[in-house]
């Protein structure tokens, strides 16, 4: 992990689609907890995660917190740790720590993937999943199944998902620590499918320390985001939600000094925003939250659509809300994106 990041401890999580009341509430950072039951952020007192970057929640279908994670420890809808829920291995560390997603056959279990950090070395290595029972222990559920491996090893702190062509199951995907590797895993109502589909595209990086994976909103595109010095910085690819592979690679920044981190789409799937490090000595003066036009025709057009929404201040994780606005981590605050689409 970024050492710098220890000063700006407020951490978001990554979502994919789920019913609009299961993403209600959100938990990052140093206890923080803000929810949206309301349709506009409402912060809450109580929570318990303790992180430094990714962390994930998921509510029923009416909106009803189940429980929440940063990729080590499950606590339950009443801010305990969760029968069986210590010493998952994930990491505190990690960009995207930890996903949650419902079992597409059993609405009573859920799966959490975690990906380890490559800083802790207690944490191990490697790409797990493990499920969740929410009816056992009278509502409050119990892990069933814990640590489960995936991916043994080389495998980068980032995971991401996305709903399949039915509408029904999910993609889990992961990427490569190095190389040009990503894995997507097809999760079902009849479970998950732990042979990986493959897809290897691009130039291969030497380095993957602190990557970003992000979907956009109709599953088409998908961006890889790189925070350490090393290109490319920021892509987009094209993601075929029929068969799990990634393809067309277009390299939106490829200067190895100006590393991005948190990413996010527009609800119209038209603009793709970054958190963008800069090149600078004085990372804080030179940073900036960035947009592209995707829609743009070609790669040389994307490029040149670049704008600066926002200057001087570290931009970490970003999420899209229920009201349509992007939430940024920002130093001490939560920043807003009023009108992504424009």
């Amino acid at each position: 992990m970024n050492l710098l990041l220890l000063l700006f401890i407020f951490l978001l999580y990554c979502t994919p689609t789920l019913a609009q009341n299961q993403a209600n509430e959100w938990f990052f950072g140093e206890n923080c907890w803000v929810s949206f039951k309301t349709g506009s952020p409402v912060v809450q007192s109580g929570g318990a995660l303790y992180t430094y970057e990714g962390a994930t929640s998921i509510s029923d279908a009416e909106g009803r917190l189940l429980f929440y994670t940063e990729g080590t420890t499950i606590w339950n809808s009443q801010h305990s740790v969760m029968q069986n829920g210590a010493g998952l291995v994930g990491g505190t560390s990690s960009t995207q720590a930890a996903i949650i997603l419902p079992h597409p056959g059993n609405p009573n279990q859920y799966y959490i993937f975690t990906s380890a950090d490559r800083t802790n070395f207690l944490s191990g290595s490697g790409f797990h999943f493990s499920i969740v029972d929410i009816q056992l222990n009278e509502g409050l559920g119990a892990v069933i199944e814990k640590n489960s491996i995936l991916l043994p090893s080389n495998i980068s702190e980032a995971v991401t998902a996305t709903v399949d062509c039915s509408g029904k199951g999910y993609w889990i995907l992961t990427h490569s620590e190095q190389g040009n590797t990503f894995y997507a895993f097809h999760l079902t109502r009849n479970g998950l499918n732990t042979k990986p589909v493959v897809t290897s595209l691009g130039t291969p990086s030497e380095f993957y320390f602190q990557p970003f994976l992000k979907f956009s909103p109709n599953s088409r595109k998908l961006a890889l985001s790189n925070n350490q010095d090393a290109a490319p910085a920021l892509s987009i690819y094209d993601f075929d939600n029929t068969n799990g592979t990634v393809s067309a690679q277009k390299v939106l920044l490829n200067n190895p000094k100006e590393g991005c981190y948190g990413v996010t789409f527009s609800h119209d799937n038209s603009k793709l925003y970054a958190g963008h490090r800069g090149t600078e000595v004085d990372t804080y003066r030179d940073s900036s939250i960035v947009q592209f036009n995707i829609s743009l025709p070609t790669l040389e057009e994307i490029r040149a659509s670049m704008f600066h929404i926002k200057r001087r201040g570290i931009a970490l994780a970003m999420q899209m809300a229920r009201d349509g606005k992007i939430y940024v981590t920002q130093g001490e605050y939560l920043a807003a994106i009023e009108k992504p689409n424009l």
